[in-house]
C-alpha cells in the first residue's frame, strides 16, 4: 500500500496533476517479482497500439484516485500513441518507466 501512495504521488507530481489513465496488470498476474516489467510492458504496447486502456482488473476503487486517473470499471478510449510503463520495485532504487511507441 505505501509503494502504491508513492507511485501515485511520483506520478501526480510528473504530470503537474494531468495525470494519463492508468492501468495495472496484478489484478490478473499477481506479482511477478523480477519478471514484472517484461509483462507489464506486453499490455503497454497493445494499449499504445489499439487506443484503448483496460481497468484494473478486481478493483472497485483506490485511495490513489484522488492523485491520478486510475480506470475502474470499464476500459477507456485514448489517442492511439506512445505510453509510459513504469515498473517500481520494492524498497528504494529499483525502478524503471519506458516510453513505448506504437508499431508503424
Amino acid at each position: 500500500m505505501l509503494n502504491d501512495r508513492a507511485e501515485a504521488t511520483a506520478i501526480h507530481q510528473c504530470f503537474a496533476g494531468q495525470s494519463p489513465p492508468l492501468t495495472a496488470v496484478k489484478g490478473v498476474s499477481g506479482h511477478l517479482i523480477g519478471g514484472s516489467g517484461a509483462l507489464e510492458a506486453l499490455p503497454g504496447l497493445l494499449c499504445a497500439d489499439r487506443g484503448v486502456v483496460p481497468a484494473i482488473a478486481n478493483t472497485l476503487g483506490s485511495p490513489e484516485a484522488e492523485l491520478v486517473d486510475v480506470v475502474i470499471g470499464r476500459r477507456r478510449a485514448i489517442t492511439r500513441g506512445p505510453v509510459l510503463s513504469n515498473s517500481f520495485g520494492f524498497g528504494g532504487g529499483r525502478n524503471a518507466c519506458l516510453v513505448l511507441m506504437p508499431p508503424g
